[in-house]
């Protein structure tokens, strides 16, 4: 349809319900106007979506509500506006996911970012195809846009899509889904933790970083919004001869007594800087152990082949609602999260259980005991935490020399 281009920013907020606008919205408005395509929005054509379609392979219910979420942006000027909008703004914008939903869009308002986000596509297709990387990681990477949509009907009832900040990764060429899992290849950061390894047993030893605050249960100070005015700080001191510092236990629990260990006989294993493949779980199915480990396997040959020029990575790395400890004591041992998490030496996060309920429930559920109880693992969740226990995320590695998936080395 024609597009008018003489419109204000304020005339076409109000007309889309808006009472308030992100200030990027406003600040970004004449730039995305100046570069509007006089033909139209690309990404909300039929023709586009046969495009993606083709290398995509969205299932059928799922394309069904792409085709009607465009069709409503293509045929409403104030909708396509800003959809550009956002387009010119989503994948280099740090608080994107705060934007709020155009109102006048109702119940299907949720799915306006699916809209953005296809638009983004072709960045991937073209990063993708320049390190003739394999048509199969394409789709099964851009299938994250598929998985946020069916996360979004299974918990709230209605279609919709949250995740243009996370999709970022896609867009800039950093994540790719192999197998079951998805990788990124960056530094391990700082704050976290510094590993050391001694040659002649091959044990491994994490040492906390220096100035985060533990409790004394070993978690960091603040962990599900409990401090205590008692909590002690961390330190780190390293020489010729020794490094020390305070120790954390594969478990992801710290201890108050702190350690030295010589350099003659323990060496870094991973430092802050150094190398990793930080390592995601899609929400698309369960979390088979030999799968993830098999995913694991060809992440150690897709990077070297199609980034050769990215230092080899050092570990792996996760930091995850599914590496929290306590699932030990509330799940069976042979459950896939507890065979996973028993793989990584962890340690402590600062966080709380928001993550881990939106992951199994879709929200914090108003009332625990009221909330669904049909899988083994919800009702896990909810009596631990009714009976006054408090879930959180946590972090671990796997180091990738003498790596050994299904041995639970670090517990041994």
């Amino acid at each position: 349809m024609e597009q008018t281009t003489t419109v204000t920013y304020e005339a076409l907020m109000a007309a889309l319900g808006y009472t308030e606008t992100p200030e990027i919205w406003r600040t970004g408005w004449e730039a995305a106007e100046a570069s509007f395509p006089a033909e139209g929005l690309p990404f909300v054509t039929e023709a586009f979506l046969a495009d993606v379609q083709e290398i995509c392979d969205f299932s059928d219910d799922i394309l069904a509500e792409l085709r009607s979420i465009c069709a409503r942006v293509r045929e409403d000027a104030s909708l396509t506006r800003l959809a550009w909008l956002w387009h010119t703004l989503a994948f280099e914008c740090p608080t994107v996911a705060a934007w709020p939903n155009p109102p006048c869009l109702g119940a299907q308002a949720a799915m306006f970012p699916a809209v953005v986000q296809l638009s983004g596509l072709p960045r991937i297709f073209v990063l993708h195809h320049e390190r003739n990387i394999p048509r199969s990681v394409t789709r099964d990477t851009c299938r994250d846009l598929e998985v946020w949509m069916r996360h979004a009907k299974r918990y709230t009832g209605a279609w919709g899509f949250t995740r243009l900040i996370w999709m970022q990764h896609h867009c800039a060429g950093r994540l790719y889904r192999i197998g079951r899992l998805e990788f990124i290849h960056k530094p391990f950061p700082d704050g976290q933790v510094h590993v050391y390894r001694q040659g002649a047993t091959g044990a491994v030893q994490a040492l906390s970083a220096p100035g985060i605050r533990y409790r004394r249960d070993g978690l960091i100070d603040g962990t599900n919004d409990r401090c205590e005015p008692n909590a002690w700080t961390a330190t780190l001191e390293r020489d010729e001869e020794s490094v020390r510092g305070y120790p954390i236990a594969p478990n992801g629990r710290a201890s108050a007594e702190p350690v030295t260990l010589s350099l003659r006989e323990w060496a870094p294993a991973l430092l802050p800087g150094d190398p990793i493949l930080d390592m995601h779980i899609p929400a698309d199915g369960r979390m088979h152990f030999a799968e993830c480990g098999e995913s694991m396997r060809q992440a150690l040959e897709f990077f070297p082949r199609y980034f050769p020029e990215k230092p080899v990575a050092r570990a792996f790395g996760c930091w995850s609602w599914l590496l929290d400890s306590q699932y030990e004591q509330l799940l069976p041992p042979n459950s896939n999260i507890v065979q996973f998490l028993r793989e990584f030496y962890c340690f402590p996060q600062r966080s709380d259980d928001s993550d881990p309920f939106f992951r199994v429930f879709g929200t914090m559920p108003p009332d625990l005991r009221t909330a669904p109880r049909d899988t083994a693992l919800r009702r896990a969740m909810l009596d631990f935490t009714l009976t006054g226990n408090r879930l959180h995320m946590a972090a671990g590695f796997i180091l990738i020399d003498g790596l050994a998936w299904g041995k639970a080395a670090y517990r041994r």
